[in-house]
């Protein structure tokens, strides 16, 4: 079942450009059974993606624009006229929100209270009152906004935040040849290719990755070191412990039988705070610093190399050669701190390999334009 996943990943990684963290996000949701939350402006495929990941899987889905004019019998149905006749109080459910399996709500914090609260019950316990309360077959929920509630009249709103595991700052592209490329394809939620996943067999393949002591430990002392940054903010236990169904889904996508410190990487997009951007920095360089400081070096090393090679790009052309040889020189020295690195570390080669990759650009774009080689 595991290469079905993996199929649909790389599936809608083929009809979404620049979405590879978006598509991780909501493979992973399905996976834990958890909720996602997309922050971007409109028009960045937010809902396409979301419903193409449904379709594909063979899940039913519900799609709805919230408006602070939105009323419940826009989401949850309207009241069964028969029933009333009964003097019972129920809603015709079909087709709505309390019978999908995925839930994408365009605009989620402009609900009312009223709304939010049931919302909060199908999220939590998959539970939904109609009459009695019955059990709802939401697998996950997923949200979408403009901005993010902030301030102290929106608690209520920051408390229904924090029940969207993983959250995601959805950019539009940037690249010229995707562009061009997004400008030349189809409508990407046209003629899909159906690939049934049991999301219930996935998640009990979850149960069989193991998590040692020592990553433990590591979760620990990130909670330690982000309470301890000068822009520290609140995470729940809740959100902690969930941290751990993450871990392992993320190693399961991995192919790997256990947590390893490689995939805390992902715990970014779950600990950072919408309403905080430069949280997600602070929570990133804390993970990397514990886990993973090879790549701290690494992304040291490059920023260096970049430096080096704009200062000779930017030059005048009557600095273009000095400027140039020096930069040249530059990124030789930085590329062989790196091999030392591949010798002394050889299980990061992947992170060593797309940095020496980085590099190697670089020199042939100062070689190119500032002393005419073709390297």
């Amino acid at each position: 079942m595991l290469e079905k996943v993996l199929e649909l990943e790389k599936a809608l990684n083929s009809l979404f450009l620049e979405r590879e963290d978006e598509v991780r996000g909501i493979i992973l949701s399905l996976m834990c059974r958890e909720h996602c939350l997309f922050i971007g402006p409109p028009g960045t495929a937010k809902s396409a993606l979301v419903e193409a990941a449904a379709k594909m899987s063979g899940l039913t889905y519900f799609r709805a624009l919230v408006t602070k004019f939105t009323t419940p019998d826009e989401l949850f149905g309207p009241p069964d006229l028969a029933a009333l006749e009964r003097g019972e109080y129920q809603r015709r459910t079909a087709g709505m929100l309390p019978e999908a399996e995925v839930v994408f709500l365009d605009e989620i914090f402009k609900a009312s209270p009223s709304i939010l609260n049931t919302l909060l019950s199908i999220m939590q316990e998959r539970l939904f009152r109609n009459g009695m309360m019955y059990s709802t077959p939401l697998v996950s929920m997923f949200g979408a906004s403009n901005e993010v509630p902030e301030g102290e009249e929106d608690i209520a709103l920051a408390a229904f935040q924090d029940r969207f595991l993983l959250k995601y700052s959805v950019k539009p592209i940037k690249d010229s040849n995707s562009f061009i490329k997004l400008l030349m394809m189809d409508e990407p939620t046209e003629n899909l290719t159906l690939i049934n996943v049991s999301w219930k067999e996935i998640f009990r393949e979850m149960d069989g990755i193991k998590v040692h002591d020592d990553i433990y430990t590591a979760i620990y002392e990130i909670k330690k070191k982000l309470a301890e940054e000068e822009n520290s903010f609140p995470i729940s236990d809740r959100r902690w412990k969930k941290c751990i169904k993450l871990l392992k889904a993320h190693a399961l996508l991995e192919k790997r039988s256990e947590v390893i410190e490689d995939d805390f990487e992902v715990l970014v997009h779950a600990l950072w705070d919408p309403a905080l951007p430069e949280t997600k920095k602070t929570v990133q360089k804390v993970i990397q610093r514990i886990t993973d400081p090879i790549s701290i070096k690494l992304n040291e090393l490059i920023q260096a190399a970049e430096e080096a090679a704009n200062q000779a790009l930017s030059a005048p052309p009557d600095k273009e050669a000095d400027l140039g040889l020096e930069a040249i020189k530059s990124l030789k020295r930085i590329m062989m701190e790196i091999d030392s690195i591949s010798v002394s570390v050889p299980k990061k080669q992947a992170k060593i390999d797309a940095a020496k990759a980085k590099i190697t650009e670089l020199q042939k774009q100062v070689g190119a334009k500032c002393l005419g080689l073709a390297l």
